[in-house]
């Protein structure tokens, strides 16, 4: 069973078919043939690609719906948006994935109360713990363990004003003229105000944006004599390979 947009395959009469493919991200290369040198130059994007996932479905028709109404039913849950929705894995409790739907796709009537249909999603490489989605606030000096394979890119909620510097272990985030308070995202790589209205990418002096390394990663924050932090909150966002 899937969940997508809020609503479960089931409560749709989607029943997933065994033959699901796993297909892992690839990450982002460049390829460069440079004349009179052996093998290629390699760019590396430093990101992962999406991933396609099929999902073959066996569907059952309620009684007095013909395949016109239930495609239209489907489409209008699967693909009325192109963007990004969180999407949930009975098989994979813990953790939350990324998806979009945004291909066609061929629902037919194999007998009278059942239907064979194939849905093709765009997945983001990342998943992510739930546990790790959850807004925490953190102490000065506390120590945030990362327990997965990829550094995890947080938001970062400070409230405060004034000239102050954060430190993820080796990591240096300053900020100056804060006003009240701003919201960092590394994954969108955006600086925000505390209430994600307003463009403050300008109070932030340092890149690139911080992350959690994998393991211990100790947090530390000052202010300057005329500025104050109020507090600092994180959404952890820890995260990997699909």
């Amino acid at each position: 069973m899937f969940e997508f947009k809020g609503k479960r395959s089931d409560e749709m009469h989607l029943t997933i078919e065994n033959n699901v493919g796993f297909a892992s991200p690839e990450r982002d290369l460049e390829f460069i043939t440079i004349p009179g040198r052996d093998g290629d130059l390699i760019i590396d994007n430093k990101r992962y690609a999406p991933v396609n996932r099929t999902i073959p479905c066996v569907l059952r028709f309620t009684k007095g719906k013909n395949v016109e109404e239930v495609a239209s039913k489907i489409g209008n849950w699967l693909n009325v948006d192109h963007k990004y929705h969180d999407f949930f894995w009975s098989e994979d409790p813990d953790f939350v994935y990324k998806a979009m739907y945004y291909q066609s796709f061929n629902l037919q009537r194999v007998i009278r109360d059942y239907g064979r249909l194939v849905l093709n999603f765009k997945m983001h490489p990342i998943k992510y713990l739930k546990s790790g989605l959850v807004e925490r606030s953190v102490a000065n000096g506390e120590n945030i363990y990362n327990p997965l394979a990829l550094p995890s890119k947080p938001i970062i909620r400070i409230v405060g004003h004034g000239n102050m510097k954060l430190k993820i272990n080796d990591q240096e985030v300053v900020l100056s003229r804060v006003e009240e308070g701003v919201m960092i995202d590394s994954e969108n790589q955006t600086v925000t105000s505390l209430d994600g209205r307003w463009n403050r990418s300008r109070d932030l002096v340092t890149y690139p944006f911080p992350v959690l390394e994998v393991g211990a990663n100790v947090i530390t924050f000052e202010a300057d004599t005329s500025s104050r932090i109020e507090s600092v909150r994180m959404i952890p966002r820890f995260g990997e390979l699909i």
